[in-house]
């Protein structure tokens, strides 16, 4: 072992290791520099040990290994030491859904798919780390897993990355699972549109603000600078209050007000725009540094449970199929009565 591996071991034992299971991605980036700042001895999982920014983190002072959550073998091996740490699980699924997805069923095969990344690898990693004594597990998903299966977003995302929001949330269960069983803590934490911005509170215009919002508050997923949810997912990892809780963060342009605007359905106006009051449970401010964020942070109360994403996905695959259906008759006849 060498010595940055040794180093770290020694301060896993005084329980300040923690693991960054996608510490090469853009946010994991963000988290391991932030947590090297504040002194913490740092453990990078990435599948290539040997990329730019991997040599770039050494540089930084982190402990680099190379892993993959679909090899249970290299998590063993990078947990080691992590009893008492805290493991960071930043990394996801990218992959695009195809028309053959239909007929070839990829979730059972395709490695890359959600159902291995964002399920399996999360449910294998979270078991190991509570096997391995770790005190909090930090999982970053979306904030449109809290979202209503029939919800546009959802659906859309689903359709585009095969799936990801169901196994996201299948994920998200698999880690309340895994702490249900141990000592082990977690903190979930769902962004909204991740940008590259500066953070909020180095916005020079200064109308810029963070959201956080507790359990199952709906917070409308605007822009957030991957920034402060790096400085999000780094103060939960101490603060007492994010113990088996759900975080979801996001951006606004301007201050609320404390209202928001959502959908809502009534016979005699149909479908429209209305203003409601923020839930109790979200705050706002310019940093999620601040102490006043976390006020209205509480464990979670609600069970997760599976929703009816493929049931939707399939409603709309089927609307897209008969419009389709109906265009190219159009176009048919269209060229039909030319001839």
């Amino acid at each position: 072992m060498d010595a940055a591996a040794s180093s770290a071991d020694e301060t896993a034992r005084d329980g300040g290791l923690t693991l960054v299971v996608g510490g090469a991605g853009r946010v994991g980036r963000l988290v391991c520099e932030r947590l090297r700042a504040t002194g913490r001895a740092v453990r990078v999982v990435t599948r290539d040990a040997e990329s730019e920014t991997a040599r770039a983190l050494r540089d930084a002072g982190c402990e680099v290994v190379g892993g993959d959550v679909g090899d249970e073998a290299s998590m063993r091996a990078a947990l080691s030491g992590c009893e008492g740490g805290c493991v960071i699980a930043t990394f996801g699924a990218q992959r695009i859904g195809r028309v053959t997805d239909v007929v070839t069923n990829p979730s059972l095969r395709d490695a890359k798919h959600p159902r291995f990344v964002n399920y399996l690898g999360v449910a294998t990693l979270a078991r190991l780390s509570s096997e391995a004594g770790a005190r909090k597990f930090v999982r970053v998903t979306g904030a449109s897993v809290g979202y209503p299966a029939f919800d546009f977003i959802a659906v859309l995302l689903n359709v585009v990355l095969s799936m990801t929001i169901r196994w996201q949330l299948a994920g998200e269960m698999a880690v309340r699972a895994a702490c249900e069983k141990s000592s082990m803590k977690y903190v979930v934490v769902r962004p909204g549109n991740l940008a590259d911005f500066e953070r909020c509170d180095e916005d020079e215009s200064g109308n810029r603000r963070v959201v956080l919002g507790s359990g199952g508050a709906r917070v409308e997923a605007g822009k957030i600078s991957r920034c402060d949810v790096a400085d999000v997912i780094v103060e939960a990892l101490e603060r007492q209050e994010c113990e088996n809780v759900t975080l979801t963060v996001a951006g606004l342009t301007n201050p609320s007000g404390g209202v928001r605007t959502e959908l809502s359905w009534d016979p005699a106006k149909g479908m429209h725009w209305r203003t409601v009051e923020t839930d109790a449970t979200v705050r706002e401010g310019r940093s999620y540094r601040e102490d006043s964020m976390w006020t209205a942070v509480t464990p979670d109360s609600d069970a997760l449970k599976e929703k009816a994403h493929r049931r939707y996905v399939a409603m709309f695959l089927a609307l897209l199929a008969g419009i389709f259906v109906l265009l190219a008759r159009g176009v048919f006849l269209l060229v039909r009565s030319f001839m």
